[in-house]
């Protein structure tokens, strides 16, 4: 959609090139630009943040509590100085996932075998809540504690806020210096999305939840560095009757069609493009 209406109006041929995968943390987004995307050549990078499982996903402290059995495989960077170290919650099995086929294959014979022989009485989900509170946990689900103040914050999620702050800031910095306009395009929790928020979050438990903390972070963090920002929620809020029902926490094709024109303006308001 994008291509499209950018390909409409000008003289200049656009390629729009995506390399986003569901389900990847910041982490693997990183290495997915660098590896791969930064290949192109590309004049703008567009980068979705979706706060809510990408804090998640950025911090090692959660690893394996964040709903998703991808967990086990994904990469993870943690504080090193004034820098950011690349490291795997299982080192050993991450190299042999890495190197050896038949590894995968047996793990994930394994895995399946498991999951039959296990106690079908209880859910994914409920394992998970059990494990949660036997590791300590607070009852408000470590997801939710991304929209929690700092001073409030767990120190998992904190951390997941600083190392997520980190990738951005060194993507910002390699687009920079690759002549590549960095764009973040902030995706919002559907329950933030119009009146939804405040019968959502009366369901949860303390701490109490600011329903546009993540939001309000990422710009502070973007206006401090200079990084060009758009908030769909900003759009959804206006189309609410259109973006919903979403799709499994996804976008409907009305989410797609609005982002595209969202975007697409972003650029041509800002003259981000010529």
């Amino acid at each position: 959609r994008i291509e499209k209406k950018l390909n409409s109006n000008n003289g200049v041929k656009w390629e729009v090139i995506n390399i986003g995968v569901g389900d990847f943390g910041t982490a693997q987004e990183w290495l997915a630009l660098t590896k791969i995307g930064f290949g192109y050549s590309p004049d703008i990078v567009l980068h979705q943040i979706f706060p809510l499982n990408d804090i998640c996903n950025n911090s090692i402290g959660l690893y394996g509590l964040c709903k998703s059995p991808n967990d086990r495989y994904r990469p993870y960077f943690i504080e090193a100085g004034k820098g950011l170290r690349l490291v795997s919650a299982q080192p050993i099995r991450s190299f042999l996932r890495r190197n050896f086929v038949s590894y995968r294959i047996i793990e994930r014979a394994m895995l399946e075998f498991i999951k039959r022989i296990g106690n079908s009485k209880l859910s994914e989900e409920q394992i998970r809540s059990i494990r949660l509170r036997r590791m300590g946990f607070p009852p408000l689900d470590p997801l939710l504690y991304t929209y929690v103040n700092d001073s409030q914050q767990i120190s998992q999620v904190a951390d997941g806020w600083k190392v997520t702050e980190k990738i951005i800031e060194d993507i910002s910095g390699q687009c920079r210096r690759r002549g590549a306009l960095y764009i973040i395009v902030v995706v919002p929790f559907e329950a933030c999305v119009g009146k939804r928020w405040s019968v959502f979050s009366s369901t949860c438990p303390k701490p109490e939840m600011i329903q546009d903390y993540p939001e309000a972070r990422l710009k502070s963090l973007c206006r401090a560095r200079g990084i060009h920002l758009l908030m769909l929620k900003d759009i959804f809020d206006l189309h609410e009757e259109l973006v919903y029902p979403w799709r499994d926490g996804h976008f409907n094709v009305n989410a797609h069609r609005l982002t595209a024109e969202a975007i697409y303006q972003k650029l041509t308001e800002e003259e981000l493009i010529h």
